[in-house]
């Protein structure tokens, strides 16, 4: 007997931004930290005490982390990404004597390790260089790891540590920042 427990599927548009590589403005960076904002859609897939009425349900939510990374070479890099999104949801039927409908919030922390594959060299400059000598760059990325769902309202899931697998797609749109779409 398999019993579906939490499930998610999501989209997610995430800015980056690499303190690091701008304070220390170093050419030959291979470690690099970038911080990670965005925002998270997706749905969602809870038990309950019922096993089977889980609750299906939309939800939405902003996302922010850390990118560990290290570019092994000018194509190729390896990241370790922790990550928590505060996940908003609402449950979208009424019980018997409910007359409104509540809204949720769950945390989902993941640490997830990934590869990134560059479509063109990765270009880094330092302080003395023009921005006009960057060319921005595309990237693909495979991540995968080990996710926890916690939550407040005790009935609306069960907390577990789980596993994440997600695609990227990012384009750094200057020496300092990028643009990432993922969905995992």
């Amino acid at each position: 007997d398999i019993r579906l427990r939490n499930m998610l599927a999501n989209g997610r548009l995430d800015l980056l931004f690499s303190p690091y590589h701008f304070f220390t403005g170093r050419e030959d960076n291979r470690f690099d930290i970038n911080a990670v904002v965005g925002w998270e859609y997706g749905w969602m897939i809870k038990t309950s005490y019922d096993p089977s009425q889980p609750l299906r349900t939309y939800y939405d939510g902003f996302s922010g982390g850390l990118q560990l990374r290290y570019s092994y070479d000018k194509y190729t890099a390896l990241y370790l990404e922790p990550r928590l999104t505060l996940a908003n949801y609402t449950i979208p039927y009424a019980g018997r004597y409910q007359d409104y409908v509540d809204r949720y919030r769950d945390y989902l922390f993941s640490l997830s390790a990934g590869l990134e594959f560059a479509m063109n060299e990765h270009c880094f400059l330092g302080k003395k260089k023009q921005p006009s000598k960057f060319n921005p760059h595309l990237s693909l990325s495979l991540q995968g790891g080990p996710q926890y769902m916690f939550t407040i309202k005790e009935y609306a899931g069960e907390p577990y540590i789980d596993y994440v697998a997600g695609i990227a797609g990012e384009m750094q749109v200057s020496p300092y920042s990028g643009v990432r779409v993922m969905a995992d």
